[in-house]
């Protein structure tokens, strides 16, 4: 792939992930940002996940209507990676999606979700690491965790929810666009 249209599909999904984390803002940890990773690594290979959970997540980190990230900026940047690798793990694992609401859909929500708990799982011991830091104790680890439980519940199923939705359509479209561009390109040459 050229690196002009990189550079354009990473600039589209980055864009919409920004825009649709400052549409659902008011519902904590509920966002498209994690199905559009999964979905521009799966379409279009890991390079460009890797590339827009990295932009994504740095833009929402200094950006974002909660404040700016801080140091906790790495963490999610690295939890963010985790849904690009399992886009590019799924696209191998099931390469073909098909129209309407088939197995794959719920196979996508789950790989989203479990994501999801990863996620929430590193960022809340990188909080805990952080807030108590040089003063760690397993227990207070344990402690993070547990007060960042009902976020990750509506984080979890709301990226099985919108994952399952939203990630088979997102590929079929994309994949449609941008294989009938390529097509069309190739014909120009």
């Amino acid at each position: 792939m050229n690196p002009t249209r990189t550079v354009s599909i990473v600039a589209l999904f980055t864009s919409l992930s920004i825009a649709t984390n400052y549409a659902l803002a008011g519902l904590p940890n509920v966002k498209l940002e994690d199905t559009l990773v999964f979905c521009s690594a799966y379409s279009f290979g890991l390079k460009i996940g890797l590339y827009v959970a990295i932009a994504s997540e740095l833009v929402w980190g200094i950006i974002s209507p909660y404040g700016f990230g801080g140091i906790i900026i790495p963490f999610l940047v690295v939890g963010e990676l985790l849904y690009a690798l399992a886009g590019s793990f799924a696209s191998k694992l099931w390469p073909e999606v098909t129209n309407g609401f088939h197995n794959e859909s719920l196979f996508f929500g789950a790989i989203i979700a479990i994501c999801a708990f990863v996620w929430d799982t590193e960022t809340n011991i990188a909080t805990g690491l952080i807030m108590m830091w040089p003063h760690v104790t397993f227990l207070g680890l344990i402690g993070f965790e547990i007060a960042g439980a009902i976020f990750m519940v509506f984080h979890e199923l709301g990226d099985f929810l919108i994952g399952s939705a939203l990630a088979p359509i997102v590929i079929l479209y994309f994949t449609r666009v941008f294989h009938d561009a390529r097509r069309i390109e190739q014909v120009r040459v």
